[in-house]
């Protein structure tokens, strides 16, 4: 009798349980053991290390969770292409064809100098030129079939055209079919240079795809600048290029966005728990990640998280996501080789990079990552789409080195802001660079409670040597911004360093910014002639910032006005209800006020309508150098600004009170 009840009971668990697998809703995890195109929703779990040549996983279908399972991706792993003598360091040059470049000449140079990009040595093509300049590998390279390439090259033209009509200059690369020299690589807009190079040595490459196994040619050219004018760049009289390589180009670890089985793109989809390593190809725009769409619908979700990533191939990003409207991206460790990028101005650099109207702030955020290494920016958010919808931004660690502009730890650009909390950026000494939070052309949004440090190494060679001021918090064009309860410290050692800026609108509208509660720090370290300054303010209206309650430390400078962005007489700036602070000793910058008026003349942009009001000093000394102090101009040796005029320094009228204490370890470095 106990026997076949067991019995009975046995065969109902197993009808009860095969019924709940199959009822609507559920599905059981599938395991996977190799890179593959996922063309069904549904949950993978991979089972052991994968390593690709190319792409590893490809996600064409909705509603996909693909769970990495602790082990290692490992994608983009062909043998790299060397190309024979790419940086010209031999001087040894049978591996290029120079028949057609009469002109060229190899020639030291320095990085420093926008002479040379990679190792001591660059080609020199002096200007104006006699004829178009052609160089050519004189061997051949071996492109696989059905693999996208790109052939590259760094590339300096330091001249401007003096006639416009002669302006055709172009510096070009292509890629040739060994066999008869046809071009391969279709026109394309990223593989020419026109006119004046203003930013150093340039990226510039074309992508081929080969449909056969093909032997390749590459070909550098240089045409037009027939005349040329002295633009003021040194050195001059010659066009730069150096490092040529062939690499593989849009290889991914993990690839989101691929069409799927029933059209439109790939939506809802989550990808977690493992390591993401970008293999020995070195591939440029090669993310260890891509969520991408077409249009802001296209992919309605996405989370990242829990995930190891190390990337190296040029202008290659951790997590490239575009056109997301709600996700999350969190728990990352993010670690990067990478070591060139193509264009600055679109965070090509970024290691998490946001981009086309997104938005991760209504079902979750970008949090608890840590990136300990990065030539460029950190955290990168493109015009977020809604106040609704504005990210947040929190608890993320970020290092890093720098060596291009725009190297903000954390930077939101357009749109509807973001909030920006309790983050700590790791640049303000040693071998780290790098600025720290920007907002700019952003509808509100909030930095708060985060731990910043900065500080800039001279090593960019954009602006041969430092990359401007090392900024702590910068914000531009904003509105409705609010920034407080923040600790920053802006170290100036061989590079000048600002703890807050503020770029104003040129317009008399309210603006609504607010910056109150800070501790800004600004040291000079001892010995340096950098200016440290505590706030750089682009002067524009009183209605554009408030600003109040914040203690300003510094050894070096408290107050640096920018050029106007209006040259009205009734732009002005007012400070009220601060601690200002002496670090000692002083430093040799030490200038209490500045500015940057270069235009000696009444109604230029030297200083006027400023206020500092109700100010509480830190001792006799600081109330002294402040309410006796005269603006400064940085363009003339410091000496006095005869033109600023309406300054108006009061202190508060209860008498001095004990600041605020500053952080542990706020010292001269």
């Amino acid at each position: 009798m106990n026997q076949g009840m067991n019995k009975i009971i046995s065969i109902l668990i197993t009808i009860i349980t095969a019924g709940f697998l199959l009822a609507p809703g559920f599905a059981r995890a599938t395991d996977i053991s190799a890179c593959q195109t996922i063309s069904s929703a549904g949950t993978y779990v991979l089972q052991n290390d994968v390593t690709s040549n190319a792409t590893c996983f490809a996600i064409g279908a909705n509603d996909v969770t693909l769970d990495l399972g602790g082990h290692t991706v490992t994608y983009d792993n062909t043998p790299p292409i060397s190309v024979v003598n790419g940086s010209f360091e031999s001087s040894d040059m049978s591996s290029w064809d120079l028949s057609g470049a009469s002109m060229t000449v190899r020639s030291a140079g320095a990085y420093l100098d926008r002479t040379v990009y990679d190792g001591n040595y660059a080609l020199k093509i002096p200007a104006p030129m006699t004829s178009d300049q052609v160089i050519t590998t004189s061997g051949s390279y071996a492109l696989s079939a059905n693999m996208a390439y790109s052939a590259s090259v760094m590339m300096w033209q330091p001249y401007d055209v003096t006639n416009a009509a002669n302006s055709d200059i172009h510096m070009s690369i292509e890629i040739l079919n060994a066999v008869d020299d046809s071009v391969l690589s279709a026109a394309d807009s990223r593989s020419v240079q026109s006119q004046y190079t203003t930013r150093g040595l340039q990226y510039v490459h074309t992508v081929y795809t080969p449909t056969n196994a093909t032997n390749v040619k590459i070909r550098l050219k240089v045409t037009g600048a027939r005349t040329v004018t002295n633009s003021g760049t040194t050195p001059y009289g010659a066009f730069y290029l150096d490092d040529v390589r062939i690499q593989q180009t849009a290889s991914y670890g993990i690839q989101s966005g691929v069409v799927t089985m029933n059209g439109g793109w790939a939506k809802r989809v989550t990808i977690k728990n493992g390591t993401i390593i970008q293999g020995q190809a070195h591939g440029d725009f090669s993310h260890a990640i891509n969520v991408a769409g077409v249009l802001p619908q296209d992919v309605l979700s996405a989370e990242v998280a829990n995930l190891n990533i190390t990337v190296s191939g040029n202008s290659t990003k951790a997590v490239s996501a575009s056109f997301i409207n709600s996700g999350s991206i969190h728990d990352l460790h993010i670690s990067s080789a990478v070591d060139t990028i193509e264009v600055r101005d679109h965070y090509d650099g970024a290691l998490i990079h946001v981009a086309n109207g997104s938005a991760v702030g209504t079902a979750g955020a970008i949090y608890n990552n840590v990136i300990d290494s990065g030539i460029q920016t950190g955290i990168f958010v493109n015009r977020p789409l809604s106040a609704a919808t504005r990210p947040n931004i929190y608890n993320n660690n970020i290092t890093l080195q720098s060596k291009y502009t725009n190297d903000f730890a954390i930077a939101v650009y357009g749109g509807y802001g973001a909030n920006v909390y309790g983050n700590t950026i790791n640049c303000g000494n040693g071998f780290n660079s790098c600025r720290g939070v920007h907002l700019e052309g952003s509808d509100g949004g909030t930095v708060n409670n985060n731990i910043i440090g900065v500080h800039y190494l001279p090593n960019n060679q954009e602006y041969s040597g430092c990359g401007g001021w090392a900024y702590g918090i910068q914000i531009e064009g904003s509105i409705n911004t609010e920034v407080y309860s923040n600790t920053v410290t802006a170290n100036a050692d061989q590079c000048g360093a600002i703890a807050f800026r503020y770029y104003g609108p040129d317009s008399t509208a309210p603006q609504n910014n607010s910056v109150h509660d800070n501790i800004f720090n600004a040291l000079a370290v001892s010995g340096s002639s950098s200016i440290a300054s505590v706030i750089g303010v682009i002067q524009s209206f009183s209605q554009a910032l408030s600003f109040t309650r914040n203690v300003l430390t510094t050894n070096s400078n408290w107050l640096q006005l920018g050029l106007g962005v209006t040259t009205s007489l009734d732009r002005s700036f007012t400070m009220d209800n601060n601690t200002y602070q002496l670090s000692y000793p002083k430093a040799i910058s030490y200038y209490p006020l500045t500015d940057q008026a270069y235009a000696y003349a009444p109604g230029d942009y030297a200083a006027r309508n400023v206020t500092l009001s109700n100010n509480i000093y830190g001792d006799a000394t600081v109330r002294n150098d402040i309410s006796t102090a005269q603006f400064r101009t940085y363009y003339s040796s410091y000496g006095i600004d005869q033109y600023a005029f309406n300054i108006v320094i009061t202190e508060a009228s209860s008498g001095d009170t004990a600041p605020p204490s500053s952080p542990t370890g706020l010292g001269v470095m």
